[in-house]
C-alpha cells in the first residue's frame, strides 16, 4: 500500500516540520507528501526547502485559483489533483494534526478488505491554548482510496463518495489529536456567508443538491453562533429546523443527527444566556431527545440546578454519568472531568438536603 499525505498550506512554520518528520517514520519509500502553498508569508517553503533537501519526498505545487470567492473545498481539491498516480491512499490530515500510533497498521487492515472507501476515525479536537484543559472528541473522515470522493463546501469541507460503491467505514481505534493553537483566526463566516448570498446564482446552484443547501444552511448558522452573533443564528437555526422538517426520516442517518444534536444544543445555550430557560429547556431537551448521551444530559442537568429545579438536576446528572463515551456525539472534556463531576455531585446533594 503507497500513502500520500495531502494538504492545502499556508503559514504552517510552527507544526510543518514536525509534521513531515513524525509521520515519515511510518511511512515508506513510495510513498510521499503533496502540498500546496496558498500565499505563506512566514517561514514555510523555506522549511519545504531543506526537507527536500534531506531526502524527503515532498512534492510542492503552485496554487492557481480561480473561483471567485475562498472555497477551502476547492483548494484541497486542487492538491487532490496532484497526488501521483501510484498512491492507493490518500490521507488528509491538517499541518497541525498528528496521528496516534499504529495509524498505518491500522489503514493498511482495511486496504487489504476493501480497494475503495472512505475512512472515519476519531480526533480529539486540543484547544488547550483557546481554553485551558479543554477538548472535544468527534469523528473525521479524511482518508480515502485515490479516485473515490471529493471534497465539497467552502467550509468545514466534507469528503464525498463518488458513487455507491464507496464504502464508508468508521474505525474509532484509529486515532489523531488536533492542536487548534488560537493563533490563526480564519474568516470561516464571511466565506459560508458569501456562498449563501452566491445560492440563486446558476452557476453555485447547480453544485448543490437539496441535502447540500441543508449542510450549508447548518453551517452559516454554527458560524454565526461562533462569532457570537447569538439573535440572528437564531434565526438561521430556524430556518435549519424549518428545512429538517421537510427532510424524509429515512435519510436520517448518523452525521445528519449528529449534527442536529450540535444545533439543537447550542440554540439552548443562546436561550440560556438570554435567560429565556422556557425556551433553553425545549431545545436542550430536543438534543436529549435526539442523541441522548453523557453531554445532553448534563447540559440540561446544569440548567434544571440553575433555576432551582434540584430533583430534576439529580436525575438528570444520574442519567448522564451512566452513559459512557461511545454513545457521545462529540466528547466534551468537562463532562468527563471527575473534579468537575464531584463538585456538582456536591452542590446538587447540598440543594436535596435543603428540600
Amino acid at each position: 500500500m503507497n500513502i500520500c499525505f495531502y494538504a492545502p498550506i499556508k503559514n504552517e512554520e510552527r507544526y510543518l516540520e514536525k509534521f513531515v518528520r513524525y509521520h515519515s517514520k511510518d511511512m515508506n519509500e513510495n510513498d510521499c507528501f503533496v502540498f500546496i502553498d496558498t500565499g505563506s508569508t512566514d517561514n514555510t517553503l523555506n522549511i519545504i526547502k531543506k526537507l527536500q533537501d534531506e531526502g524527503f519526498n515532498i512534492q510542492l505545487h503552485p496554487f492557481f485559483y480561480t473561483y471567485k470567492q475562498w472555497d477551502f473545498s476547492a483548494a484541497r481539491n486542487c492538491v487532490y489533483a496532484k497526488i501521483p498516480k501510484h498512491i492507493d491512499v490518500c490521507i488528509a490530515l491538517d499541518i497541525d494534526e498528528f496521528f496516534k500510533s499504529g495509524w498505518r497498521n491500522k489503514i493498511e487492515t482495511i486496504y487489504e478488505k476493501e480497494k475503495h472507501f472512505i475512512l472515519s476515525f476519531k480526533r480529539t479536537e486540543d484547544c488547550s491554548e483557546e481554553k485551558e484543559g479543554f477538548f472535544f472528541v468527534q469523528p473525521r473522515c479524511s482518508i480515502h482510496t485515490k479516485e473515490d470522493a471529493n471534497w465539497k463546501f467552502p467550509v468545514h469541507e466534507c469528503l464525498i463518495p463518488k458513487n455507491n460503491l464507496v464504502k464508508h467505514i468508521v474505525d474509532m481505534s484509529l486515532e489523531s489529536i488536533h492542536y487548534r493553537n488560537g493563533q490563526r483566526k480564519r474568516n470561516y463566516l464571511q466565506i459560508i456567508e458569501n456562498c449563501v448570498q452566491s445560492l440563486n446564482e446558476s452557476s453555485i446552484n447547480s453544485l448543490y443538491s437539496q441535502e447540500d443547501f441543508l449542510h450549508i444552511q447548518y453551517l452559516y448558522a454554527n458560524e454565526l453562533f461562533f462569532a457570537k452573533q447569538f439573535e440572528k443564528a437564531l434565526k438561521e437555526y430556524d430556518k435549519y429546523f424549518k428545512q429538517v422538517g421537510l427532510i424524509n426520516t429515512d435519510n436520517y442517518n448518523e452525521e445528519f443527527l449528529r449534527n442536529l444534536t450540535r444545533c439543537y444544543s447550542r440554540v439552548g445555550f443562546i436561550y440560556e444566556k438570554l435567560n429565556n430557560y422556557h425556551s433553553a429547556f425545549i431545545y436542550k431537551g430536543l438534543a436529549v431527545g435526539t442523541w441522548p448521551c453523557r453531554e445532553t444530559y448534563l447540559s440540561l442537568c446544569v440548567i434544571h440546578f440553575q433555576v432551582g429545579n434540584i430533583l430534576e438536576a439529580q436525575k438528570y446528572f444520574e442519567l448522564g454519568l451512566s452513559c459512557n463515551q461511545s454513545n457521545s456525539y462529540e466528547i466534551m472534556s468537562n463532562y468527563w472531568n471527575p473534579v468537575w463531576l464531584d463538585q456538582l455531585k456536591t452542590t446538587i446533594n447540598n440543594q436535596l438536603k435543603g428540600i
